[in-house]
Parts: structure tokens; C-alpha cells; sequence
């Protein structure tokens, strides 16, 4: 079941204010990511990543998720209004703050998170996550990512898996996603609920959105991170006021060269972000390929 888009919004909010209220904090989209790390170094490897533990050791002893499943850490590409910031969740809370990394080690600050109202393990185990992050040694070997910290006298230490091994993310063609906003400098608005499901398909060169209506379709090039569709012709059926502003709005998108990105979303399957170059576009949602 997917996770509502808000809870990422409000998380991505709450660590913009605070590079902004923060004096300390002077990281930004450009600065947060890295400190010129060395060649080789995990640095160069998990950012852009996520990965999934199922505990951390305290002082050797294994502390698991409340409730068991995974908790996530997430390390933020270069780009987007995410840029320099790490990501974690375990069972209720999401919360993350801006990191720098200089080879192995890896510090967090002006951490943000929502606030909703959790279970006092639930709680313990986020405190303990953060503590983890905050000033930390990072080991990676393959897909494993070993994270360890000596904190408030005592020593933290958890492995973890790359999400993408454990449970891959949906790929751009062959998969059908369901709009889920519209992006305005890259921020996200929801769908009208009046429109009803709108899907989108690229497969065997051909882009296919579903409106219910009219649609919009065509043909397409993906080349790297970049799309570009040849809109075609479609009906002109009346769809209603919200339908027919929709399929505007998407016709208009189709028609520019656009930007593809992709993030894994925890226990709810893929984002895929399609943006003009002025941050316009739209947000789709897709289910994980992983079974189980």
C-alpha cells in the first residue's frame, strides 16, 4: 500500500527550513552531498543509494526493527530539492538531515522529522538511528554498508543491504504508473480527485497515457536520463472541466524534451518524475518488481 506523498513533502520541508534557520548548517543542493571525497571511497558509492538494515548493534548486542521488517537509510543525489540531505524510517517517524561525507566518515546535522505521535520502542529505535548517523565510520563492500559510531559511551554498529538488491525499483519502460501529482518547481500537488485514475505506459517505443478520456500518446525516444515523446493526434470528446485541463497540461509536458528520475519508495514501490526545464512536469508511482 503506497505511503501518502505528503509525508515526503513535509519531511523535505522541514529539512529546508532548516538549512535555512540554521547558521551552522550552510549545505545546500550544490554543497551538502560530499567533501571531495577520495577516489574509492564509500562516498563515491552511496550517494544516490538506499539501504535496508533489520537491526543495530549496542555494544554488540542486536537491537531489531519494533515490530521486525526493515528500517532505511537513504543518501540523496546531487540534484533535486532532496540534494544533500540523508533519509531514514523504521516503523513510524521519517526523518533525515543534511550530511557531508569525507571518505569514511560520514556526519549529519540539522536533523527534521514528522511528528507523528509513535510507540515508545518506535520512538527509541528512530533516537537510535539518528545517533547512528550522526557522526559515523562507513565500510561499504559490494551491496553491503557497514555503519558504525562510538557515541555517548557506548558503540553503534549496523549492516545493511542496497535497497535495489533486496527490492528493486520499477524500470521506466514496461511499467504501468499511476499519477499521483503535479510538479511545480519540482514540488508536488496533488491530483484532482475528480479526474479518476490516470495511467502511463512506455513500452516497445510508444507512450500511452489513460485518462479515462481523450489520452495522450505517442511515440518516444529514451536516451540516459532524458525523454522525448513526438505527441500524437488523439479524440476531442468532451472530458469535463478537471479532465480536459489535465490532459492539456500533460499534452503540453509531452511536447518538450524532459528529465526522467526515479527514487524508491519504502514499502510502496517507485517514484518516476518526468520535469521540463524549468522544474514543471509530473510525479508518477509504481509498484515494486520484488515479490513478497
Amino acid at each position: 500500500m503506497r505511503r501518502p506523498l505528503l509525508i515526503t513533502l513535509a519531511l523535505m520541508s522541514l529539512l529546508a527550513a532548516t538549512a535555512c534557520g540554521d547558521g551552522s548548517s550552510n549545505n545546500n543542493s550544490g554543497s551538502s552531498s560530499a567533501a571531495d571525497p577520495a577516489p574509492g571511497a564509500p562516498a563515491d558509492e552511496v550517494i544516490g543509494s538506499t539501504y535496508l538494515g533489520e537491526s543495530i548493534e549496542v555494544d554488540g548486542a542486536p537491537v531489531a526493527v519494533p515490530g521486525g521488517g526493515t528500517f532505511e537509510i537513504t543518501f540523496a543525489g546531487p540534484d533535486g530539492p532532496a540534494a544533500g540531505t540523508v533519509r531514514a524510517h523504521a516503523v513510524c517517524n521519517h526523518f533525515g538531515g543534511h550530511y557531508t561525507l569525507d571518505g569514511d566518515q560520514l556526519a549529519v546535522e540539522g536533523w527534521g522529522t514528522t511528528e507523528m505521535a509513535c510507540e515508545p520502542p518506535a520512538e527509541e529505535f528512530d533516537s537510535l538511528v539518528k545517533e547512528l548517523l550522526t557522526d559515523a565510520r562507513l565500510s561499504l563492500d559490494g551491496d553491503t554498508l557497514t555503519v558504525e559510531a562510538d557515541s555517548e559511551g557506548r558503540t553503534l554498529r549496523a549492516v545493511l543491504t542496497d535497497a535495489e538488491v533486496l527490492d528493486p525499483s520499477a524500470p521506466v519502460e514496461g511499467t504501468t504508473w499511476l499519477l499521483e501529482g503535479i510538479l511545480d518547481d519540482e514540488m508536488a500537488t496533488a491530483v484532482p480527485i475528480d479526474t479518476g485514475p490516470v495511467t502511463m505506459t512506455l513500452e516497445g517505443g510508444f507512450l500511452s497515457v489513460d485518462t479515462g478520456c481523450n489520452g495522450v500518446g505517442g511515440d518516444y525516444v529514451l536516451e540516459d536520463d532524458t525523454l522525448t515523446v513526438t505527441v500524437g493526434p488523439s479524440t476531442e470528446m468532451w472530458c469535463g472541466g478537471a479532465v480536459d485541463e489535465l490532459e492539456g497540461r500533460l499534452r503540453e509536458l509531452f511536447s518538450q524534451p524532459l528529465e526522467v528520475r526515479t527514487e524508491r519508495r519504502r514499502d510502496a514501490g517507485t517514484l518516476l518524475s518526468l520535469l521540463d526545464a524549468t522544474g514543471q512536469g509530473a510525479l508518477f508511482g509504481a509498484e515494486h518488481t520484488a515479490e513478497g
